[in-house]
Formats: structure tokens, sequence, C-alpha cells
């Protein structure tokens, strides 16, 4: 029990000392990693059930990855960076806007909710 709270405080201290904006970028890059992931394994089980080829899903992944690659690479490089925050938003959008013109489905437009909560971190 000890030990958690030892973790907790450590980690509370790290998350104090970043700034608003390098604090956002992480909180951006985690979160569209986790998103892109969920729709890659989502478009990878379409494939196993054989409702998508899978040049389209390598395709859809590489749109999904890239973007997210180069937010973290920016991320570390600078954790301040303003470009983290394009990259991400511009990455997801273009991926998006593949997913909705090839869509099957009527449910594709709910991608957008997630990365639009991500993206209310750098409104202020």
């Amino acid at each position: 029990m000890e030990q958690s709270k030892t973790i907790d405080r450590k980690l509370g201290e790290k998350m104090a000392s970043m700034s608003e904006t390098a604090l956002a970028n992480r909180v951006s890059c985690v979160s569209m990693t986790i998103l892109v992931s969920v729709i890659c394994v989502a478009y990878i089980l379409e494939v196993v059930k054989g409702n998508r080829s899978l040049p389209y899903v390598l395709v859809t992944i590489a749109l999904s990855y890239i973007p997210v690659i180069c937010s973290w690479c920016l991320y570390h490089r600078s954790r301040e960076d303003n470009k983290i925050k394009y990259t991400t938003m511009y990455g997801f959008l273009i991926l998006y806007t593949f997913l909705l013109f090839t869509a099957q489905n009527d449910l594709v437009f709910t991608y957008a909710i997630p990365a639009l909560i991500v993206a209310t971190l750098y409104i202020f």
C-alpha cells in the first residue's frame, strides 16, 4: 500500500512540474494512440470476418499510425511544441475523411467524438 502511495506521489509531482502545453500534448498523444489503436483493431477484426480486404486495412493502419508516430517524435523532441496539436488533429482528420468516404455503415461518424474531446485540450 505504501509503495502505491509513493508511485502516485511521484507521478503527481511529475505532472505538476509540466507546463499546461506539455501536459495537453502528452494527453493528446496518449489519447490519439488509444483511439487509433481501437480503430485499427476493429478493422483487423473486419478482415478476419471477411468484410474488408487486407490492403484496405493496411492503408487504414498506415493513415492511423503515421500521424501518431510523428506526434510522439515531436513530443520527445520538444514537449511544448505547437506542431503536436496540428499533427494529431490534422492527421486524424485525414484518417477520418478516408474512413467516411469508404464506410460501409452509418456509425463511422462516432469516431470523431473522442477526437473532438481531445481537441478541447487546446482551447484554453
